[in-house]
């Protein structure tokens, strides 16, 4: 389906639940049988194209998506699903790539509300005749700036688990729902709010050379996370660590504010690996509020941690959305506690964490910062009630 640059607002039905009951299937379910996408933006549409309540199910391409293609273009979908489409390397003797699984954008698209499950960008036994292969962006692919509002990404893959014939050959997986690369036409932010990336994963075979960002790998862009979730997210490697189980960022500038992180983890077969449990950076990467639980980030000299709370065990009995982890001991748990070690304060103070908020004269001064503490007129420092009798003051009798 082409759209032609027209804008229209496409609508398909839901079922009760709200789930698109318009599908689109490619009419040819195998590799290389579909000379186009199911769906295409190619004709300079604006946000006024509207697609909603649509679904793009088991599209398979060689390359490239058979899915949704958006080039030199901008439509908005809203409430759209991605479902179990696979995109994989052609089997030329050629360096080839591999890239969205679902969706390839070059453009400011927008999405709101859509969801991408089980979609995968692959190798397979056909394959192993290629030299080099990139494979990028289970899910989505995107050169430009696109905007997802509330978008949920679930069980997608970059998957090169498949052993190369020979030692020259290798090959790369990056962002096992997404990978953002730079335009230079489409020069805009990538920008991600109150979005969800849950299960999924990058896979690396024996010489597999880099594998990167289990939910997301952002190349040379600018790219905001605001209120995001990611959890359980994997970068499995077999012959080198996976690095990056959420996000790994390659000279990338990323701001990311109030994002969750439970339970991602880097392997090398089934050893966890220290290399970017939860992010791994390059470029500038700054964290601000939420939480890091299950495995802290390797910081590298790319990410900072600004009001973040961390805590090894992701347990959440209460059902309030953090860990509740409560080193200790006082009922608090630490991602609410301003003391977190402390069992006496929950909040800093005037005396900081450690330290009690004392007043021993009264004076609406606190200990730590009153200079004659018990109010005698003696200061602290030659106070015999505080130096126990010692000579403080130098003039050969014991302070009193």
């Amino acid at each position: 389906m082409r759209l032609d640059g027209k804008a229209v607002h496409l609508i398909g039905a839901v079922d009760d639940d709200g789930i698109p009951a318009t599908v689109l299937i490619p009419e040819d379910t195998d590799f290389g049988g579909n000379t186009s996408p199911a769906m295409q933006c190619i004709d300079g549409e604006g946000s006024d194209t509207i697609i909603e309540n649509i679904m793009i199910k088991d599209a398979k391409g060689l390359e490239t998506t058979m899915g949704l293609l958006i080039k030199d273009a901008h439509p908005s979908l809203i409430n759209c699903h991605f479902v179990e489409c696979v995109v994989r390397p052609t089997t030329a003797e050629i360096d080839t790539l591999s890239r969205g699984g679902a969706v390839s954008i070059k453009g400011n698209p927008t999405f709101t509300a859509c969801q991408f499950t089980e979609c995968v960008v692959a190798m397979h036994e056909a394959s192993l005749a290629n030299m080099e292969v990139d494979l990028m962006g289970g899910a989505v692919w995107a050169a430009g700036g696109p905007t997802f509002e509330s978008c949920v990404f679930t069980q997608n893959q970059v998957n090169n688990w498949v052993q190369p014939e020979n030692e020259w050959e290798y090959y790369a997986s990056y962002g096992g729902a997404v990978y953002l690369t730079k335009s230079y036409t489409w020069d805009s932010p990538a920008s991600f709010n109150d979005c969800q990336f849950v299960s999924n994963s990058v896979y690396g075979a024996e010489e597999a050379y880099q594998v990167h960002g289990g939910a997301v790998y952002c190349n040379n862009v600018s790219a905001t996370f605001e209120s995001c979730e990611f959890t359980s997210n994997v970068t499995h490697g077999e012959d080198l660590y996976g690095i990056g189980a959420a996000i790994y960022t390659s000279g990338s500038t990323v701001d990311m504010s109030d994002c969750l992180f439970a339970d991602n983890h880097a392997f090398r077969w089934n050893t966890f690996s220290e290399s970017g449990r939860a992010i791994r950076g390059g470029g500038t990467v700054d964290v601000s509020g939420g939480y890091i639980c299950g495995y802290t980030p390797h910081t590298y000299d790319a990410v900072t941690l600004t009001d973040v709370c961390q805590a090894t065990d992701c347990t959440d009995d209460d059902g309030d959305g953090w860990p509740d982890e409560d080193s200790d001991g006082d009922g608090v748990s630490n991602c609410d506690d301003g003391c977190p070690d402390d069992a006496d304060k929950t909040e800093p103070g005037t005396c900081g964490c450690g330290e009690v908020d004392g007043d021993t004269d009264g004076d609406g001064v606190a200990d730590c910062e009153d200079d004659d503490i018990d109010g005698d007129g003696i200061d602290n420092d030659c106070d015999a009630d505080d130096t126990g009798g010692e000579d403080c003051d130098g003039n050969g009798v014991d302070d009193s």
